[in-house]
């Protein structure tokens, strides 16, 4: 898409789509951070691991209004989708707009790049739906928890049932700990894991990446049970809202009650930087991984 920038005025309220640059950076990120709930997977940084990992290059819009406010951003990319044709894919959450007419000019500007790239669709991930497209194919929404200040408010609005699974974890003996040199160990275990679910998995190289370019904002924590490491879960953390994509634990040890610890161990580290809610991913309404969050 052209540097420059393609204007579109609703209402009598003009708003200026463009590409953003690497100097853009700063206020991106202070955009996103300044919006309630979002989860960090659309920062600026992100291009550098399309970049290594994937070998495809960032698509980023701004869209300003007239005094040079930021009133939308949309992150996105060329691909080939399953049926070998070009497609525009947004990041997880990627189209952010706080207003319907920013909304709609970064929607013309995706028309714009599938143009660009030969692109018959894209695939858009948004906060919320937007107002001026219609959703096509299976909907996903995120479990996000809140958390109190405190860990004592958070535990006591807990489920019963699920403090009572920590509990159980800990009967078990299974110790918790902050260990980013586990990488390796836990990409296994989630690999195992994912294939037995037939679930599409992130590679390897995607998670080396995320630890190399937000250093500060990750944490990976393990569950061992007996010096053996049997589960983990993967934090990234914004700046009010924490999110894991990817969480898992060996079939074998599901009785221990790893998981629910995991997550709970998770809800600790937020409340201790402040983070005030827990993204817990993705899923499909009333699927089993689904009531599972909701019943956490």
């Amino acid at each position: 898409m052209p540097a420059g920038p393609a204007t579109t005025a609703v209402g009598g309220q003009p708003v200026a789509v463009r590409s953003a640059s690497p100097e853009d950076a700063a206020r991106w990120d202070g955009f996103l951070a300044a919006q309630p709930g979002l989860t960090p997977l659309s920062r600026f940084a992100w291009g550098d691991i399309l970049r290594d990992v994937f070998s495809t290059s960032p698509l980023r819009l701004i869209a300003e209004t007239a005094s040079g406010e930021i009133a939308g951003t949309l992150f996105a990319y060329a691909a080939r989708g399953n049926d070998g044709r070009p497609r525009i894919y947004s990041l997880n959450r990627g189209l952010v707009a706080t207003t319907p007419v920013a909304e709609a000019a970064l929607l013309q500007a995706v028309g714009r790049l599938q143009i660009e790239h030969g692109a018959a669709l894209a695939e858009l991930s948004s906060a919320r739906q937007p107002a001026t497209a219609e959703a096509e194919g299976p909907v996903r929404h995120a479990i996000v928890k809140p958390l109190a200040a405190t860990e004592e408010e958070t535990w006591s609005g807990l489920r019963a049932k699920t403090r009572n699974m920590v509990r159980k974890a800990e009967k078990n003996q299974v110790s918790l700990d902050r260990d980013i040199d586990a990488l390796d160990a836990f990409y296994d275990i989630y690999a195992e894991r994912m294939l037995e679910l037939n679930v599409a998995l992130y590679g390897r190289a995607l998670f080396h990446a995320i630890v190399r370019v937000f250093p500060d904002d990750v944490e990976l924590i393990v569950a061992r049970q007996n010096g053996r490491t049997i589960g983990g879960l993967f934090l990234i953390m914004g700046s009010d809202t924490a999110v894991y994509p990817a969480q898992a634990t060996l079939s074998a040890y599901m009785d221990t009650a790893a998981t629910q610890a995991l997550i709970w161990a998770a809800a600790q580290t937020c409340i201790a930087r402040g983070i005030r809610r827990l993204d817990m991913g993705e899923s499909r309404p009333d699927s089993p991984v689904y009531r599972s969050k909701v019943n956490f």
